[in-house]
């Protein structure tokens, strides 16, 4: 295994002369071509690199370090040349030895460095561990390497735990096991009870973590059935840390409280994820509960902390359409960040919260309850394919928080009701099965059935919320938010007025549902006063078209020209065709403008007297100029509304 970052920092304490002095370019693009390719599984190619640096000339190369050379040794052992391998450890340690009177790596290090497999059972491997580590280092090594298999059944990975906490490492790490609970015939056999909880005096103080492990059981820790005199067992570890690990069965934490909260990262849970914990410290200067790029089905997260953390889940993805609920409190930060849940309901109850941030995410319904964010609530460029619901929010309208009316708009937003959710009371305790309902739908009012419209306590909650993201909008000056969430409102009230109506029919409440009706198609409920301007453009275009085939005091011989050089137009005589044409032409412009011109007077002008048309033209002059006083006074409004 390579010690990342270690080759620099050694350079610059022993050799700071030939640092500064030179920059070994040569050198230095060698080696990083041996890094890639290390990290590449390129063992030829990197070993290709390492023989080059060796050839270059000594004023070419700084002196080779034992960090370096014990890199070399890990790449020959990869590449399955064993000899060349132990040479370069034995280099490594040389070195070691003479430029620090100590050993480069620990006798933990050689035990579980998995790259120094091929040497391990060597004579010559035994004989190098004996010339370079003392006595008890040695029957450490001899413990250990019982448990270099790669499958590990349950009980031998307490045993290793136990082993491992008595040395002096401040971080254990389990890396690249298959933990099983019994094995018959190459089967893995399922717990249905809770396994024993790691409970060493040694953990104290100490981190412990699992990398690319795979677990092949249930992996139950139930401290309910601990006799603690206790409603809670605390975990002696100061860290519980899973990383590239794959769960095929239940993954159930049941009232195991810790230090400091714990993290998942790059995890797959393949069925149920439950988590009742809680923090138990003094600690406070943590990153907080972080579950980051997992594979996750049915979630459920409760924790009861009376330390204050952050709260940290981004980047994870569904694996299938199961539910995840979230219970916390006393959450200082908690961030929502890109996380694939388009067919998951997500449920969350985070009591108090600084600040809050729910961005770029895919959800199916999306659920709050029970929260009160104090600071800042973001909720911004997420897909929500279902709701946006809520349940005893509280937050402040100030400026600082952000919301995207785009995703919650389109009667999302709502109030959540009573739903079946699963509690917890249907978890078996030992295999960690939960026999409870995983995918349940919320109840909801969002005004789009007639009883949220019907009930009048319904419709003021509704109204009531809305009217909290109305402010929120309006004090961020977010014209277009605020339009788009108050013309939602308006809509609702529409429908109101129409159950009004039709429940106990009258002209008043007719014309009040009518006159919401138009408002929203003239200016959008008062939100758009361009829309009334090309709306009454088209108005006294169509009047004018209509005024166009009737005569009026304003064009009394025109109709007669155009008609007589229309005849001119279809008589062949000497005039030609061309002339009558463009004549022909501009009497119609000209009886257009007219027309128009009228229709435009009729429109913006309410009692001018005389009515310039006549016949059945003159009473659809008196109409439009009743419509243009009627939706010009509407336009003034919405015009003033928008400008204020």
């Amino acid at each position: 295994m390579k010690i990342v970052g270690k080759l620099a920092i050694a350079f610059c304490l022993f050799f700071p002369s030939e640092i500064f002095s030179q920059s070994f370019t040569e050198f230095k693009h060698l080696n990083h071509k041996a890094d890639s390719a290390y990290e590449a599984r390129n063992y030829p190619v990197c070993l290709g690199y390492y023989e080059s640096i060796f050839l270059l000339p000594e004023n070419k190369k700084p002196e080779l370090t034992y960090i370096f050379l014990y890199d070399v040794a890990c790449a020959y052992s990869l590449n399955n040349n064993a000899s060349k391998a132990l040479e370069y450890l034995d280099k490594s340690f040389s070195t070691g030895h003479i430029k620090r009177g100590e050993n480069p790596v620990s006798i933990l290090q050689i035990v579980n460095d998995n790259d120094l497999d091929l040497i391990r059972k060597e004579n010559s491997f035994q004989k190098f561990l004996e010339r370079y580590y003392s006595k008890a280092d040695l029957n450490l090594y001899v413990k250990l390497f019982s448990f270099s298999d790669r499958e590990l059944s349950y009980e031998r990975l307490l045993d290793y735990i136990e082993i491992l906490s008595q040395t002096d490492l401040k971080e254990i790490v389990i890396a690249d096991k298959i933990i099983y609970w019994k094995k018959t015939d190459n089967i893995f056999l399922e717990n249905n009870k809770h396994l024993q909880i790691p409970d060493f005096p040694g953990l104290v103080g100490k981190r412990l973590g699992f990398r690319n492990c795979t677990f092949e059981l249930n992996f139950v820790w139930n401290a309910n059935y601990l006799q603690t005199g206790s409603s809670f067992f605390l975990f002696k570890s100061d860290l519980l840390r899973f990383d590239g690990c794959t769960f095929q069965k239940n993954f159930i934490l049941e009232s195991v409280f810790f230090k400091i909260p714990p993290k998942f990262v790059n995890t797959s849970f393949k069925k149920n994820f439950w988590l009742s914990s809680g923090i138990q410290s003094e600690i406070t200067d943590f990153e907080g509960f972080a579950m980051e790029n997992c594979t996750l089905n049915f979630v459920n997260i409760n924790f009861d902390n009376k330390t204050p953390m952050n709260f940290t889940i981004k980047n994870n993805r569904q694996g299938d359409s199961s539910n995840i609920t979230i219970n916390s409190g006393n959450i200082t930060r908690a961030r929502f960040h890109n996380n694939n849940f388009f067919k998951k309901n997500v449920l969350m109850k985070l009591g108090q919260v600084g600040i809050l941030r729910i961005t770029g995410n895919s959800f199916n319904n999306l659920m709050f309850q029970n929260t009160s964010v104090s600071a800042e609530f973001d909720c911004i460029s997420n897909k929500i394919n279902g709701k946006f619901l809520l349940d005893r929010v509280y937050f402040n309208d100030e400026p600082t928080n952000d919301f995207d009316w785009k995703s919650i708009g389109d009667l999302k937003l709502g109030f959540l009701g009573d739903s079946e959710a699963s509690d917890g009371n249907g978890l078996n305790p030992e295999s960690g099965e939960i026999n409870g309902n995983l995918k349940w739908n919320p109840n909801f009012m969002t005004g789009e059935n007639k009883n949220d419209i019907s009930d009048d306590q319904s419709f003021r909650e509704i109204m009531g919320l809305y009217s909290i993201f109305l402010n929120s909008f309006k004090n961020k000056n977010d014209i277009e938010s605020y339009n788009a969430c108050f013309t939602q409102i308006k809509e609702l009230q529409s429908k109101r007025l129409k159950y009004l109506y039709e429940s106990n029919p009258s002209f008043e409440k007719y014309f009040r549902w009518k006159l919401s009706q138009l408002l929203k198609f003239y200016v959008r409920y008062g939100t758009d006063p361009a829309r009334a301007i090309v709306i009454s453009i088209y108005i006294i275009i169509v009047f004018g078209v209509f005024f166009f085939f009737f005569p009026s005091d304003w064009d009394t011989t025109s109709k007669s020209k155009l008609l007589q050089n229309f005849k001119d137009f279809i008589q062949k005589n000497d005039k030609g065709y061309v002339k009558p044409f463009f004549v022909l032409l501009l009497g119609f412009i000209i009886s257009l403008i007219n027309a128009v011109t009228l229709s435009l007077n009729a429109f913006i002008t309410l009692g001018f007297g005389n009515i310039p048309t006549h016949g059945i033209a003159r009473y659809f002059c008196v109409l439009e100029g009743f419509l243009g006083w009627f939706l010009l006074s509407i336009f003034t409004v919405a015009m003033i509304n928008q400008v204020l």
